[in-house]
């Protein structure tokens, strides 16, 4: 039956770059080629999707918005896309050094991922199509804190 779900656990080298790990490239890339219109709202260096965004403006991302100020912004153009991925900082930890980077200060509600995740969740479902499909990487730490689980 080509309805049932299959899971797959393939292992690859961490890096902060998520979209260079193989395993998670080659699956993405599956997707890139059917897609007609993609969002990527944390894309650092990566410009595989159609509309590409990263806060730090040291990125080769086309914008450097807050992800949903970009996110409205394509809705406001009237972008709808069939394809997003969602691979934000996982951790305030992350967050400071993603603002370090680029010579900003983290603020106190830049660091309450909660609240970010729901407001980018918001900005970011009326720019998809009814059939859209959507990569959600969440990272945390798990075991002796030496791993990570997509």
């Amino acid at each position: 039956m080509s309805d049932q779900i299959k899971f797959y656990r393939v292992w690859g080298m961490p890096s902060p770059d998520t979209f260079d790990i193989p395993p998670i490239a080659g699956f993405v890339q599956k997707y890139l080629l059917k897609s007609k219109v993609s969002v990527d709202p944390f894309a650092r260096n990566k410009r595989w999707a159609t509309h590409t965004n990263d806060i730090n403006p040291n990125t080769a991302a086309t914008l450097h918005l807050e992800a949903d100020e970009f996110l409205r912004r394509l809705e406001t153009d009237g972008v709808k896309a069939d394809l997003l991925f969602f691979d934000p900082p996982y951790s305030p930890r992350q967050l400071k050094e993603c603002y370090n980077s680029f010579g900003r200060e983290m603020q106190l509600e830049d660091g309450q991922t909660a609240r970010l995740r729901k407001l980018w969740k918001e900005a970011a479902l009326p720019i998809l199509s009814d059939d859209a499909v959507v990569f959600i990487i969440w990272l945390e730490h798990c075991g002796n804190g030496n791993e990570e689980r997509i």
